[in-house]
């Protein structure tokens, strides 16, 4: 879903829109460094001497961009004590995001939300970090794509994750974390239903 290819379209038509004036260049460095890393469904955690360093600035350059790009809804960003930001991509707010958000289909996004449901169910998980859910489409959609676009049949493979101790950790941490074990749940999901056919 989204490949190399879409990354790239994506930093095209970034790069070629139209941007207020408030908009600095080390503002657009930071968009171009998440959606280089795919941040739309993710949180990416430079250091702010990392990105100093990468873009030729200082650190305090860095802190007031991304303080500015998140007023704008472009990021957000999460501190955390001790340890570097969070920071991902808001694709409704960036613009020349239409590439990546048409993609997702409403099936995607009603997975996402089945999925954070089940989490409340079944691990009593009640807060979610900001963006949670929107991070959530895009693996929705990856899994669809895998399956066809049956809804139902990666639900039911969702489920199987999480209530397998192999898989369940990264089950419940998010749906990107999963999608990176999910050609190994099918398998260990086909076992488990030829063993039950077999009994």
């Amino acid at each position: 879903m989204n490949d190399d290819t879409t990354t790239l379209e994506t930093l095209r038509k970034f790069l070629s829109t139209q941007k207020d004036p408030q908009t600095t260049p080390v503002d657009v460095l930071q968009i171009i460094y998440l959606i280089a890393h795919k941040a739309e469904d993710h949180y990416a955690c430079p250091s702010q001497q990392t990105l100093a360093r990468s873009f030729g600035c200082d650190t305090r350059t860095i802190l007031r961009s991304q303080e500015r790009l998140a007023r704008k809804g472009w990021i957000a960003a999460t501190p955390r004590r001790g340890l570097t930001s969070m920071c991902s991509l808001n694709v409704e707010a960036i613009p020349a995001e239409e590439k990546l958000r048409s993609q997702v289909t409403d099936g995607a996004r009603a997975l996402a939300f089945r999925y954070q449901q089940a989490l409340k169910k079944w691990t009593g998980r009640k807060r979610f970090p900001k963006l949670w859910l929107q991070h959530q489409f895009f693996n929705a959609q990856r899994m669809l794509d895998d399956c066809s676009g049956d809804v139902e049949k990666v639900a039911m493979l969702i489920g199987f994750a999480l209530s397998r101790p192999e898989f369940h950790k990264k089950a419940a941490k998010s749906l990107y974390t999963l999608f990176a074990r999910w050609q190994q749940v099918k398998t260990k999901y086909a076992e488990s239903q030829r063993k039950e056919t077999v009994q």
